[in-house]
């Protein structure tokens, strides 16, 4: 982030956090050892990559876990509007058409470089067929 010159703000922005939020997690994870020298040793290189492998996994599920409340505030700030259902039944109906109605087909997502989830996996369908 401070390499790629990202304010705190845009960032969180970009994950659907609070600065504050992420400013706290990067507080936390900044005091990280540094990476080894040139000369270091096969083993510690290794065990550098373990680490960087557990932590680069440690992030993705955190940036997964914060990703979850933005789809729910868009699910009841744009689709139900806070309505109330008659039963469990027409509530789970109203958020599969709210999916595959308007999210995955029409509802463009920043992290997917401003595509429907439906325009990303047709483009990295057809990548994969080639």
């Amino acid at each position: 982030m401070v390499k790629q010159n990202y304010s705190f703000k845009a960032a969180a922005d970009a994950v659907g956090v609070s600065s504050r939020s992420l400013r706290e997690w990067h507080e936390k994870r900044a005091s990280e050892r540094q990476p080894c020298d040139d000369d270091a040793s096969v083993e510690l290189l290794r065990e550098e990559n373990k680490q960087l492998k557990k932590r680069l996994q440690r992030a993705e599920m955190e940036r997964d876990i914060l990703k979850k409340p933005r789809f729910f505030w868009s699910l009841k700030h744009e689709w139900t509007k806070f309505e109330t259902f008659a039963d469990i039944n027409q509530a789970r109906t109203s958020v599969f058409q709210y999916i595959e109605t308007f999210y995955n087909s029409k509802r463009i997502h920043q992290t997917l470089g401003y595509q429907t989830p439906d325009e990303f996996e047709a483009q990295h369908r057809t990548k994969l067929a080639v």
